[in-house]
């Protein structure tokens, strides 16, 4: 069974942080991403992530991101520029 967070969770523009670990989520929707502009705190590990939205760019106030335990091969390097504020990405990459 697959699971994304869905498009909805897009509308949550105000939030900051957000915990979301061992969910079995396997994506999140493009719009979802795009709508959390204010995200700082980003939680998503021991899920079953296997890329990150292009629309990840938009986490401009990201601080940190957690995406340990997840089956990510590569991050986008145009996210990766957007997001000029990161302190923290515990990450592992599997190639």
């Amino acid at each position: 069974m697959s699971a994304q967070i869905p498009a909805s969770a897009g509308s949550l523009v105000a939030l900051t942080d957000l915990k979301a670990t061992q969910n079995r989520f396997t994506a999140i929707h493009p719009d979802a991403a795009a709508g959390w502009g204010q995200m700082e705190v980003l939680n998503l590990n021991r899920n079953v992530l296997t890329s990150l939205p292009t629309t990840a760019g938009a986490w401009v106030e990201l601080k940190s991101l957690d995406l340990r335990a997840n089956k990510l091969t590569a991050l986008d390097e145009e996210a990766l520029g957007a997001w000029t504020k990161m302190e923290v990405i515990p990450c592992v990459c599997r190639a």
